[in-house]
């Protein structure tokens, strides 16, 4: 193997190991979004069910009218 050769495979190799690190890097960046969204998701699940549970509420007191709906 030529020097111009040898050095072409070295930096080959180093750029793959930098290459293989951002990636693994994303991968865990990934998944910590994925969790984060998951997270934000079951709060606004809880959120819904409480603005449900509250509009029932005020619905069956005879308070609520449905044409003001957001604007309280």
């Amino acid at each position: 193997m030529t020097d111009l050769q040898e050095v072409t495979v070295e930096w080959a190799l180093e750029r793959l190991r930098q290459l293989r690190s951002e990636y693994a890097d994303g991968e865990a960046q990934a998944m910590q979004l994925d969790r984060r969204r998951a997270q934000v998701h079951e709060a606004m699940l809880r959120v819904a069910g409480a603005i449900q549970v509250l509009e029932e509420l005020i619905a069956s007191s005879g308070v609520f009218d449905p044409a003001r709906r957001g604007t309280e």
